[in-house]
């Protein structure tokens, strides 16, 4: 169970290094990203964006709960978050409906503030998990998306004043990305080295699995 846990952490690490600054760029800036994109006409649905964004951040943390329950032979603890993530996705959107998208994009995010403890309380029944332990493994990508956060803020402030172009919107993206890879290096090299690390594994089995299949 301790080196199952230890996995079952560090793939929840390397997630979240990848999806938060994603989700956390996505949340600050909807609202440039949809009028470019789809057009002013579509602005106002960029709230819906940003809220969905902050629910897309915390399922991140939570994806690999399932399929850590399945994997030690307790199918009955995915049933029961499957069950509970329909149930109540179900009620709060029907009661969200009425008041618009904005308030099914809230229900949404509301949905997974509430399965975020319940999950992990179904976990513990796999195996010991602390709360203090995860916040350690995601402590980085926090402290770096906090610091895209401001770098993207002080950016549309001095650099890109009124409306943000397209051009504009890319530099930001750039702009956010190096700060944000920066931060890690900077707090955290060890977690960026084994991020790199895991990488490289990956694409090796990958073009391990297509060789032999030409093979």
């Amino acid at each position: 169970n301790e080196r199952f846990r230890d996995v079952f952490m560090k793939s929840t690490q390397l997630v979240a290094l990848v999806v938060f600054p994603v989700f956390v760029f996505l949340a600050i800036e909807g609202a440039d990203i949809v009028r470019i994109m789809f057009g002013s006409k579509w602005e106002t649905s960029s709230v819906s964006l940003q809220f969905l964004a902050l629910g897309g951040l915390l399922h991140s943390i939570t994806i690999f709960n399932s399929p850590v329950c399945k994997a030690k032979g307790r199918p009955s603890l995915v049933l029961r978050i499957s069950v509970v993530r329909a149930v109540l996705g179900v009620v709060l959107v029907l009661t969200a409906v009425q008041f618009g998208i904005v308030a099914v994009a809230v229900a949404i995010l509301v949905r997974e503030i509430v399965l975020l403890p319940y999950s992990f309380f179904l976990l513990n029944k796999v195996f010991e998990f602390r709360y203090s332990s995860l916040l350690k493994r995601l402590w980085s990508p926090i402290i770096g998306s906090v610091s895209m956060v401001f770098s993207v803020y002080v950016a549309k402030a001095i650099l890109f004043e009124g409306v943000v172009s397209a051009i504009d919107l890319l530099l930001m993206m750039l702009t956010a990305g190096i700060v944000y890879v920066a931060t890690l290096l900077l707090i955290d090299p060890k977690t960026v080295n084994d991020a790199i690390n895991s990488g490289r594994m990956v694409l090796a089995r990958g073009v391990d699995v297509k060789g032999s299949k030409s093979g």
